[in-house]
C-alpha cells in the first residue's frame, strides 16, 4: 500500500462529492428560482360576459405563498453554496436548515398541485368551476411552474440522500 496514492484518491473522491454538493444545489436554484419566476410572471386577463377578469400570482394566496416560499428556496440553496468552500464543523447546521428548506419547497409543491387540481376540474362542494377552459396560458404556465418546483423537490430529496452519504463513515 502506497499511503501518498491513498491519499490522493481520497482527495479526489471528496472533490467528487463537492462537485455532486454544488451540481445538485445548483439543480434546486434553477428549478426553485424558475418556478418562482414563471408564477411571479404568469398573468392573463378573460372576458367573463360584460366584464374582465384579470388572473395573476396575487389572484389566490396560494400562488404567492407558492412564489414567495420557492423564491426562499432558491435563495437559501444559492446561498449555502458558500458553506462548503469556507472551512467549518458547523455542516451539521447546513443540513438542518437544508432539512428545513425542503420542507418549505415540498408545501409549495403540494399547494400549487392543490389549487392546479381545483383549476382544472373545479370543486363542486363550494361551487367553484374550473377556470382553465377559460385562461389556458394562465394555468399553461401555472403548469410549467408547478412542474418546475417538483423538480426542485426531486433535487432537495437527492441533495438529502447525497449529504446522508457525505456524512457515512
Amino acid at each position: 500500500m502506497n499511503p501518498g496514492r491513498e491519499r490522493t484518491e481520497n482527495m479526489d473522491s471528496n472533490q467528487g462529492s463537492t462537485r455532486d454538493v454544488i451540481c445538485i444545489r445548483l439543480s434546486i436554484v434553477f428549478f426553485t428560482a424558475s418556478s418562482a419566476l414563471l408564477m411571479g410572471l404568469n398573468k392573463e386577463t378573460s372576458q367573463f360576459g360584460a366584464g374582465k377578469m384579470e388572473f395573476n400570482y396575487t389572484s389566490i394566496s396560494v400562488f404567492k405563498f407558492s412564489m414567495i416560499a420557492n423564491a426562499i428556496v432558491s435563495g437559501y440553496f444559492l446561498l449555502s453554496i458558500v458553506f462548503f468552500f469556507v472551512p467549518h464543523n458547523k455542516m451539521h447546521i447546513v443540513y438542518g436548515l437544508d432539512g428545513a428548506a425542503s420542507y418549505v419547497a415540498m408545501l409549495a409543491t403540494a399547494s400549487l398541485c392543490a389549487i392546479a387540481q381545483v383549476a382544472v376540474y373545479g370543486e363542486l362542494s363550494p361551487g367553484w368551476s374550473p377556470v382553465c377552459e377559460h385562461v389556458p396560458h394562465f394555468c399553461h404556465q401555472m403548469a410549467f411552474s408547478l412542474g418546475s418546483s417538483a423538480f426542485g423537490c426531486t433535487f432537495c430529496y437527492l441533495n438529502h440522500l447525497n449529504s446522508l452519504s457525505l456524512e457515512a463513515p
